[in-house]
């Protein structure tokens, strides 16, 4: 069992998730080598991020819109809106981030949650 796996299993979170995580890993590590939007270099890296990110996800499932004025890179703002896809996110835009936001736009609303804020990124009713 991989260590993202037993990180979604410690935390109740759907396993089904698994795969839009790691899509995300691999675009994020794309456009990181390009822009540079963290310290994470290398897809075990980046997995860390995502594993520290998750641990959001239970506190917030009560909620039905939350903002995220500290997302570095999208973290943990895009994990939270994959696992939590019924929730409605804002992240209010950073230069560096709103070219992987632009990517992500697609995928965004075919597997996470409304994501929204200078990106505006939404998920059509």
């Amino acid at each position: 069992m991989t260590r993202l796996v037993t990180t979604l299993s410690a935390l109740s979170i759907e396993p089904a998730h698994l795969e839009k995580l790691n899509q995300f890993n691999t675009l994020f590590l794309q456009w990181n080598q390009r822009i540079n939007l963290s310290a994470a270099r290398s897809t075990d890296d980046i997995e860390s991020h995502i594993r520290d990110s998750l641990h959001v996800v239970p506190h917030l499932r009560s909620s039905s819109r939350v903002i995220d004025v500290g997302s570095g890179g999208g973290f943990p703002v895009v994990v939270a809106a994959i696992c939590l896809p019924a929730l409605s996110f804002t992240a209010p835009s950073m230069r560096r981030l709103r070219a992987l936001m632009s990517e992500l736009r697609e995928d965004i609303r075919s597997w996470a949650g409304a994501l929204s804020g200078r990106t505006e990124i939404d998920r059509p009713m």
